[in-house]
C-alpha cells in the first residue's frame, strides 16, 4: 500500500511539472465554461430560446428524463454541460484503462500495467479545463484529497483484477470494446426516432446448449446494489439495474444472438467486485418478450419529450426533489419565471 501510495504521488508530482502558462490558461478556459449557464440566462432575458427535439436519444439521456425532465432540458436541449465530479472522473478513467488493457499482449495485462493506464490518463487530464477544479481551488492544490481519490480509484481496478484477470481472457474475447449500437425505433406509422449508445464490451460465450452467443458486459464503478429485501423488492432492484443494458440489447443488430447481460460492479458492500447477470432467453421469441416492453418504454419517453417540446414552455419541464440532481445546481442561474415556475 505504501509503495502504491508513493507511485500515485510521484505521477501526480510529475504531472504538476507543466508550464505556469498552461495551468493559468486552463483556469481561464474553465471559468468561461462555468459561465455558460449564466450567459444563457442573459439570453433568455432578451427573448425565449426555441426548444427543439434532440437529434437522438441515448440510454443515459432517457434515464435522465425519467428521473428529472428539467435536468434533461438543461443538459440535452439547452446543452448546458454538467461539470465533472470525482466519481464521474473515476468512472471515465477506469473505463479507459479497462478498454486499453486488452490492447496489450496477454502476458502484459498485469495489475501494475492496468493501474498505470489509469495514472497515464489522469496525468493527461488533471490540468485540463474540465478537470482542474476537482483538486485545485484557484491556485491552491488539495494534494491529500487528490491522492486519496487516486488510491480509491486504483483499488477499484485491483478489485476488478481479483475478479477477472485480463491475462486469462482468451481470444477472441473481448470480441468488441467501446462499440456503438444504434437503431431507429418505430413510432406512429412511418415515423421513427434514433436511439444510440456505447457498449463497454461484447464477449463470445457458449450457452447451456453449447450454442455460441454474445454476452454484453457493462463496467460499473458504483457499488453493487444489495439484494437483501423481499423477492418482489429484489426483483425491482434488478429490473432497474438492467434497464440500460436492455436498451443496448434492443439496439443491437449483429448476426450472433445476444443472450446474456452482465453488470460488473468494481465494488460492493463486501469490498469486492461482483457481477450481476441477466438471461434474455434461449430463443428469439423469449428475447423479444423481454425487450418488447423496453421498446414501448422508449416510445413512451419519446412521446412525453415531444409533448413538452411542442409546448415551447420551459416551465413545464419539472425538476425533481433529489438533492444531488443537476437541476438544483443549474436552476438558480435562471430568474424565476424564465425556465422554472417559482
Amino acid at each position: 500500500m505504501k509503495g502504491q501510495f508513493l507511485s500515485f504521488f510521484l505521477l501526480v508530482h510529475m504531472a504538476r511539472v507543466t508550464s505556469f502558462l498552461l495551468s493559468h490558461r486552463c483556469t481561464a478556459v474553465f471559468a468561461s465554461k462555468r459561465r455558460h449557464a449564466a450567459s444563457l440566462a442573459e439570453e433568455l432575458q432578451q427573448e425565449p430560446l426555441a426548444i427543439t427535439m434532440p437529434t437522438a436519444l441515448s440510454p443515459s439521456s432517457i434515464q435522465t428524463f425519467r428521473d428529472c425532465p428539467q435536468s434533461f432540458l438543461f443538459q440535452y436541449i439547452y446543452k448546458i454541460k454538467q461539470p465533472v465530479n470525482a466519481a464521474l472522473t473515476t468512472g471515465t478513467l477506469c473505463h479507459a484503462a479497462l478498454e486499453q488493457i486488452f490492447d496489450l499482449p496477454a502476458s502484459d495485462r498485469t495489475l501494475h500495467n492496468l493501474q498505470n493506464l489509469f495514472r497515464q490518463q489522469w496525468a493527461q487530464k488533471r490540468l485540463q479545463a474540465d478537470y482542474r477544479h476537482l483538486f485545485h481551488d484557484q491556485e491552491q492544490h488539495n494534494r491529500e484529497a487528490e491522492i486519496a481519490w487516486g488510491q480509491y480509484s486504483l483499488s477499484l481496478l485491483k478489485q476488478y483484477f481479483e475478479y477477472e484477470n485480463p491475462a486469462h481472457v482468451e481470444r477472441p474475447n473481448p470480441l468488441q470494446r467501446e462499440v456503438w449500437v444504434r437503431a431507429h425505433i418505430p413510432f406512429e406509422e412511418e415515423e421513427s426516432f434514433l436511439v444510440r449508445g456505447i457498449v463497454d464490451r461484447f464477449d463470445m460465450v457458449r450457452d447451456s446448449q453449447n450454442n455460441i452467443v454474445l454476452r454484453l458486459l457493462d463496467y460499473k464503478t458504483g457499488k453493487a446494489p444489495q439484494l437483501k429485501y423481499s423477492p418482489a423488492m429484489n426483483q425491482k432492484i434488478r429490473d432497474e439495474a438492467f434497464e440500460q443494458l436492455k436498451i443496448y440489447a434492443l439496439l443491437y443488430q449483429g448476426e450472433l444472438p445476444l443472450r446474456y447481460l452482465r453488470l460488473l460492479f468494481l465494488t460492493s458492500p463486501s469490498g469486492r467486485a461482483v457481477a450481476m447477470d441477466w438471461d434474455l432467453g434461449a430463443t428469439p421469441e423469449e428475447r423479444h418478450a423481454v425487450l418488447q416492453p423496453v421498446q414501448q418504454g422508449l416510445v413512451d419517453v419519446y412521446q412525453q419529450i415531444r409533448a413538452l417540446v411542442e409546448s415551447q414552455d420551459p416551465k413545464v419541464w419539472k425538476g425533481c426533489d433529489r438533492s444531488f440532481c443537476y437541476c438544483h445546481t443549474c436552476r438558480p442561474q435562471f430568474a424565476a419565471g424564465s425556465v422554472w415556475a417559482p
